[in-house]
């Protein structure tokens, strides 16, 4: 029997590996020269460039205000939440 083999993930965006004269790697996308990892080998450095643009994306939807908005906790809704409002 044979083992069963793993998949690749395969990105939408492919990043960009360069190996540099002191032999670590540095990784970017070609959309987003702003965004730059690096890492000891290429597989380290593609995974920090996946956790470096998940990091910058979210940054940057929060500050553009594009984030979904907070939920109210449990006990300030409806009424509750109306009569406090009022109350300050």
């Amino acid at each position: 029997m044979s083992s069963p083999t793993k998949k690749k993930k395969y990105e939408l965006v492919p990043g960009t590996v360069v190996e540099t004269r002191t032999g670590r790697f540095m990784a970017w996308y070609e959309h987003r020269t702003d965004i730059i990892a690096n890492g000891d080998n290429e597989k380290q450095a593609l995974k920090n460039l996946r956790k470096m643009y998940k990091i910058v994306t979210e940054t940057e939807a929060e500050e553009s205000g594009q984030k979904q908005p907070v939920k109210l906790p449990h006990y300030l809704h409806g009424k509750q939440f109306k009569d406090k409002i009022e109350c300050h």
